[in-house]
């Protein structure tokens, strides 16, 4: 069987822990799927040219149009898509892999140059992982929000954000409960520096870009 139209199509892909419901801001790429989909990647990254044509190909079915949006990454999008649900064609995870873009072209237009953005399930993993990070928590229609996100951009202009500092940001409102229970976190703007996985410092509010500087010299 296969999924005939976008409405089930989305469902199955909620169904099948590709994207996972936000509230009010729609839909989003899950934690796990991520993880997944990261492998395929480096997959389709190690495809020779005739191998990665044939196998974009296979995915689009002949449609022009889209092999010409088709990169290494895209095709590994839609082959963990593919592996990770049940009725949905080849096609049909193609199209869901560009439409994936899209989502989260949409959602990093609204964070600070050099910020990842990051599900609720996926701070602690972040956190973990990264010897050095800040994790910056916003909202829309939230004028500090956008001063905090003026700063940090310009002291990445200044290069006054050292290289081996993660940066991620996440959007409050998707993650309410989880952010208040785990990270004291109730407030945007909020930015949490962590360092070998554990949260040292925040800064509450929008103190001003002398106070993110500061703390990010912290870091060394």
């Amino acid at each position: 069987m296969e999924v005939d139209d976008v409405e089930e199509l989305v469902d199955e892909f909620v169904a099948s822990g590709v994207l996972e419901h936000t509230g009010d801001r729609g839909l989003r790429v899950t934690g796990t799927f991520g993880e997944h989909r990261d492998e395929y990647r480096e997959q389709a990254a190690s495809l020779t040219d005739a191998e990665f044509e044939a196998r974009v190909e296979e995915y689009a079915g002949g449609g022009a149009a889209e092999v010409a949006d088709v990169d290494q990454q895209t095709l590994g999008d839609a082959m963990a898509i593919f592996h990770a649900t049940e009725d949905v064609s080849r096609q049909q995870c193609l199209t869901g892999a560009l439409a994936l873009q899209t989502l989260e072209a949409t959602t990093a237009e609204q964070l600070p140059d050099g910020f990842l953005a990051l599900g609720g399930d996926d701070i602690e993993r972040f956190i973990q992982q990264s010897p050095a990070a800040i994790v910056y928590f916003w909202r829309e229609d939230c004028g500090p929000c956008s001063a905090v996100e003026e700063h940090f951009e310009e002291l990445l202009d200044a290069d006054a954000v050292p290289e081996h500092v993660a940066l991620g940001a996440v959007y409050g409102p998707d993650a309410v409960d989880l952010i208040r229970e785990q990270y004291d976190v109730t407030v945007a703007p909020t930015v949490l520096f962590c360092s070998d996985g554990t949260v040292e410092s925040r800064i509450v509010g929008n103190k001003g870009q002398e106070s993110l500087e500061r703390e990010i010299k912290r870091f060394g």
